[in-house]
């Protein structure tokens, strides 16, 4: 049987989704992990442990699994190892995104001085790799201003500081999570970011081509915990338009016109920046929200791109979307499982065409819950679709799911 390797994976959504995807089209999922045991599905997949910090590792292990079956792709959903993913299919002669893109894409200082050096450059930034650079990072960006690792992912290790103090005081307890974690940041370096206000959207893009506009809820300051999306939702022709033109400069910039793109974006007083690039398709469940209301498989697009195929990116509906995140406030356990059946009365009660398509708990009863003011605090999501946007529905079925599984 023909294999796909993936080198490391999201815990959760999309690498569980592709996996089954491949496997449904016939091929043998392979994973390459470092740690297969943090997988919840490790039992389900051939998992074979590699040093996944390592190309040449991970070049061994390949030719290891070329000796009984022939490789058709290599991918990774993990925003850490997509570029390992391409250097792999590269010396594999498999088709990847160049890996010098990603590169750039994945480290925020690189990315905001090559959008500088295109006039794209309103926010700025300072490179920080020691306690030393706080203060000279400071007088560049000014205050407010968002700490994140200059590779990180999930909002971890992100927040808003006010001032030189709390620079100090974040960056010394962010230093001492990421060497004590999973989690590598090119050398541990930081970037400090002048803060945007506004709304925040992603555009999900695919071979170059927009698929859509996501809006992003986050919770509260001065962490940038994603709490839901709508998707195909409240977006008026003059912002659409202001969105198209940047993403499109931006894709000329960085010549990615290859596999998904995820660009997140703030709008504030009718002006678009570009936040962030992420050289693969969105986490958070937005893929699935996307077929859900458009039709596009991104999923599907993404495997058949990575097996050399034209993917089929048609729409073949149109619903409005939303994904809203269980997020508990205060560190808790599970109580119960989250049966859908007590909120009919919430859905039966709105005159729009409600279709609950996903409720799911990542967690399980009895299982401790410690808020870490990231994409962990996530418990659960309910996805729902409708033929309006439906998005205060969505705010009140989910904090309804919440109350019923953290409560007795």
């Amino acid at each position: 049987m023909k294999s796909i390797i993936f080198v490391e994976s999201n815990t959760t959504g999309t690498g569980r989704m592709l996996a089954d995807a491949a496997r449904i089209r016939g091929y043998s999922p392979k994973f390459f992990s470092a740690n297969p045991d943090k997988y919840r599905f490790s039992n389900e997949f051939d998992f074979i442990t590699v040093d996944t910090s390592s190309s040449e590792a991970i070049f061994r292990a390949a030719i290891d699994v070329l000796e009984g079956s022939e490789i058709s792709a290599v991918m990774s959903t993990s925003e850490y190892f997509v570029k390992e993913a391409s250097i792999l299919a590269s010396r594999l002669n498999l088709p990847a995104l160049n890996d010098e893109r990603i590169s750039i894409c994945r480290n925020k200082y690189r990315l905001r001085r090559a959008l500088q050096n295109r006039g794209m450059g309103e926010v700025r930034s300072y490179r920080i790799a020691a306690a030393s650079d706080l203060e000279a990072a400071a007088v560049e960006t000014g205050f407010p201003a968002v700490l994140k690792p200059i590779s990180g992912s999930g909002s971890s290790g992100v927040r808003l500081c006010s001032n030189l103090n709390e620079l100090e005081a974040t960056y010394k307890e962010a230093r001492s999570v990421s060497q004590s974690s999973r989690f590598d940041f090119d050398d541990g370096a930081y970037v400090l970011e002048s803060y945007v206000g506004g709304e925040e959207f992603s555009v999900e893009i695919f071979n170059g081509e927009m698929m859509g506009i996501t809006r992003k809820h986050l919770g509260e300051m001065p962490y940038f915990v994603e709490t839901g999306h709508d998707f195909n939702c409240d977006i008026n022709e003059d912002l659409r338009k202001a969105i198209d033109g940047e993403v499109n400069k931006l894709i000329s910039l960085l010549k990615i016109n290859w596999g998904p793109l995820h660009v997140e974006l703030k709008v504030h007083e009718g002006k678009v920046f570009v936040i962030e690039v992420n050289p693969r398709l969105a986490g958070g469940m937005i893929p699935f929200l996307v077929h859900a209301t458009t039709g596009i498989d991104l999923i599907s697009a993404w495997l058949a791109a990575a097996l050399g195929e034209t993917p089929v990116l048609e729409k073949t509906k149109d619903r409005a979307g939303h994904i809203r995140f269980l997020i508990p406030s205060d560190n808790s356990n599970i109580k119960q499982s989250a049966d859908g059946a007590y909120i009919e009365g919430i859905v039966s009660s709105s005159p729009e065409e409600i279709s609950i398509e996903s409720i799911s708990l990542y967690r399980g009863i009895g299982e401790e819950i410690f808020i870490c003011n990231d994409f962990r605090d996530r418990i659960g999501h309910v996805i729902l679709t409708a033929n309006k946007p439906v998005g205060n529905i969505a705010s009140k079925i989910a904090q309804s799911i919440l109350e019923r599984v953290i409560n007795d």
